[in-house]
């Protein structure tokens, strides 16, 4: 016959607890770690620490505080009354410890769930802003992508436009040169083509433009009265609304060769074909010089000053026949036959042109 069970009413409080304890249901074993690292079940969360659930509801680490202290006075109530003998008030008093650990759990179970529902409310504002993130960073990199495939789009695009716009250079200063070169070849042609049928009278001062033209008018008639020309007219300088007689008047041919013949006369009789001015200046019969060929000697005469600003006037010399300006012997400045201007050279390169 099986031994009655004991009736828990005639228990002692620590007898009583031994057997609440004995009499509850054995819990779930632990899984087994994996290399000694705590391990916990798919799904599971890790039991957080003591420290950390006090940090995180001052509810709890109060309600931990009073069942610590409820256990100590248990502990002493069941010393001293461990010999002695159980009367109704030690079960009562057993019953309302019992009746306070239960209040105390939950409690606990409260704080502990105010204390998710407080995570949670705080982690969906989280929630919410990570996926924000996400959501924002996926927009950037996709549009980063678009505006790298732009770039090299733009940057193919502007090698492309790069090499047109080279190659249209190119052609627009070659066209240019051509214009240019076709331009000065025309104004040289044109100026050359009246240049060579005129003779030249260099010298006048201050006479009037009739003046000059009767006292060219008289040579001609003295000398080559036989000869018909154009007309006299007289070189100018300054723009058109402010133009000025040089000191040079010239007589215009009908043709060049006529113009020649009768220069060669002059030139092989200066003696007897010299003619002055009515103030008594002696002119001088020359070749009528070119735009081109006044500009070259400009060229020669300018360099020749500038070369004097650094040497003696007597060290400077200028070779007409060869084009040059000299300094103690030694080229300083020369031009080629296409050279309106010329370069210094040899040690004077450095040497900078500059107009008046």
């Amino acid at each position: 016959m099986e031994a009655e069970a004991e009736d828990p009413r005639l228990l002692n409080a620590a007898e009583f607890q031994a057997h609440v304890e004995q009499s509850s249901p054995a819990p779930w074993p632990l899984p087994n770690p994996l290399h000694g690292a705590t391990h916990h079940n798919i799904g599971t969360p890790a039991r957080p620490s003591a420290s950390a659930m006090g940090s995180l509801s001052p509810e709890i680490e109060a309600a931990r505080q009073r069942a610590a202290t409820l256990r100590l006075e248990l502990t002493k109530s069941h010393a001293e009354k461990s010999n002695s003998e159980v009367t109704n008030e030690d079960l009562m008093d057993t019953l309302h410890g019992m009746i306070s650990k239960m209040a105390l759990k939950e409690d606990i179970e409260t704080s502990r769930l105010e204390t998710l529902k407080e995570l949670r409310s705080e982690l969906v504002p989280l929630q919410e802003g990570l996926v924000r993130v996400d959501n924002n960073s996926l927009q950037a990199l996709n549009e980063t992508k678009m505006l790298h495939e732009r770039h090299v789009t733009v940057e193919r695009g502007s090698a492309k436009d790069f090499d047109r716009v080279g190659k249209l250079e190119s052609q627009i200063s070659e066209l240019q040169g051509r214009l240019k070169t076709l331009g000065s070849a025309r104004g040289r042609s044109n100026d050359e083509e009246e240049v060579r049928k005129c003779v030249a009278f260099k010298g006048f001062k201050a006479e009037t433009a009739p003046e000059r033209v009767k006292c060219i008018d008289a040579f001609m008639e003295q000398h080559f009265k036989e000869v018909k020309y154009a007309c006299v007219s007289h070189e100018v300088t300054g723009g058109f609304q402010n133009q000025k007689m040089t000191d040079t008047s010239y007589v215009l041919f009908f043709d060049k060769f006529t113009a020649d013949a009768k220069l060669k006369e002059i030139k092989a009789d200066e003696g007897n074909l010299k003619w002055t001015t009515q103030a008594g200046d002696e002119l001088k019969i020359v070749k009528r010089k070119t735009k081109l060929e006044k500009r070259r000697n400009y060229g020669l005469i300018r360099a020749s000053e500038i070369l004097c600003e650094m040497h003696a006037e007597a060290d400077v010399d200028i070779k007409w026949a060869e084009r040059k300006v000299k300094v103690k012997g030694s080229d300083a400045f020369k031009q080629n036959k296409t050279d309106e201007r010329g370069d210094f050279c040899g040690e004077f390169s450095s040497i900078r042109f500059t107009d008046r």
